[in-house]
C-alpha cells in the first residue's frame, strides 16, 4: 500500500473523515473479504488514499461530497465482490 503523508489539520480531518465514510458504507453492506479485520482495514485505508488523491482539488462547495464518496465506495466494494467470485 502506498503511504502518503498527509499534513495540516484540514487535511486530516479530510482523510479521517473519508476513511470513516467508506468505513462504515463497507461495514453496513457486511464488507470483510478475508475475514481478517487487517486486510480489511488495509483496504479501506488503501480506498481513503485513493479518494483523498483523486479529489485533493475538487471543491466540495461545488461538488457534493456524500454523492462522490458513497458511489466511490460502492464501485469499490462491487470490485472486490466480482474478484471474489
Amino acid at each position: 500500500m502506498e503511504k502518503q503523508l498527509i499534513t495540516g489539520e484540514s487535511a486530516l480531518r479530510d482523510y479521517a473523515e473519508a476513511i470513516a465514510d467508506i468505513a462504515y458504507e463497507a461495514g453496513a453492506q457486511g464488507f470483510c473479504p478475508t475475514g481478517n479485520s487487517r486486510d480489511t482495514i488495509d483496504i479501506i485505508i488503501g480506498w481513503a488514499n485513493e479518494f483523498t488523491r483523486r479529489h485533493q482539488n475538487t471543491d466540495w462547495n461545488e461538488v457534493e461530497y456524500l454523492d462522490t464518496i458513497y458511489e466511490f465506495t460502492d464501485q469499490k466494494l462491487k470490485k472486490q465482490q466480482s474478484q471474489a467470485e
